[in-house]
């Protein structure tokens, strides 16, 4: 039995690179994942990989950038499963380059994919795992672009991800 054996978990942006890697990881110590993410093909091969390993997974669609499809999704996993053990917010967005030449409307796609999606998918999951009773975790995935002499805007969502993680 794995170390997470009869525990759920979620993992926003899963559909590809640290997302995927961190659902493969949690199937392979015994959770049922909830993977999600924009493109339902690409999750569809994420569940795939799970089941390879013998694990369970869930696919869920969605845009991150609805608070109400993220609330959604954790409540999905709570009534399936009956339970949420761990939240991982890996979900993200970046169009880097200096500010001079940035563009708005990127920087509000970034600022409610990786700090607003975050926030409330972490609130909600807090919700969720004390209606179950679990002793939940919330990882938060953020970035090294942090530290860079010239962060850019996505180093502001990711330094904002620190906050939020932090409080």
């Amino acid at each position: 039995m794995g170390t997470f054996t009869g525990k759920t978990a979620m993992v926003t942006g899963a559909s590809s690179g640290i997302g995927r890697a961190v659902a493969l990881r949690l199937a392979e110590a015994g959770a049922h994942v909830f993977v999600t993410g924009r493109r339902p093909e690409a999750l569809a091969s994420t569940v795939q990989a799970v089941a390879g390993t013998g694990g369970a997974a869930t696919a869920m669609a969605a845009d991150l950038r609805d608070p109400g499809a993220v609330e959604g999704l954790v409540d999905q996993a709570l009534a399936e499963t009956g339970r949420l053990d761990v939240m991982v917010n890996n979900a993200a967005v970046s169009f880097r380059g200096p500010l001079a030449d940035g563009d708005p409307a990127a920087w509000r796609e970034m600022l409610e994919v990786n700090v607003l999606a975050l926030a409330v998918g972490s609130q909600a999951a807090v919700r969720a795992m004390r209606a179950c009773g679990a002793e939940g975790h919330i990882v938060n995935i953020s970035s090294s672009a942090t530290r860079l002499p010239a962060p850019g805007f996505y180093g502001a969502t990711k330094t904002a991800v620190n906050a939020i993680t932090a409080s």
